[in-house]
């Protein structure tokens, strides 16, 4: 009965106002490079990335169906998120200094 229900949902998927979210988003982080790394290259750096794994979340639950997963797959799916995240903050200090 579950499954049922997951690929009722699946059905009613309509992508356009993800595609639109996505394309805003690159529209910010366009903007941000022309706009603010006059002023600080850090946070523009830092602001892209922010904007990107809001993409990256959204094309993953979206279109990847991760929404629709279990808990247990997406715990194991979130582990590398912060792994990865960690590394770029590392690397975004040592540029700092």
């Amino acid at each position: 009965m579950r499954w049922c229900q997951l690929d009722e949902q699946k059905r009613r998927f309509n992508p356009i106002p993800i595609w639109l979210a996505v394309l805003v988003s690159t529209g910010i982080q366009i903007a941000s490079v022309y706009k603010l790394r006059q002023y600080s290259i850090v946070a523009t750096d830092t602001l892209i990335l922010l904007v990107g794994a809001f993409e990256v979340t959204l094309i993953g639950a979206y279109f990847m169906h991760l929404k629709f997963e279990q808990k247990s797959l997406l715990a194991v799916a979130l582990i590398p998120i912060f792994i990865v995240g960690a590394m770029v903050f590392g690397i975004l200090a040592s540029v700092v200094r």
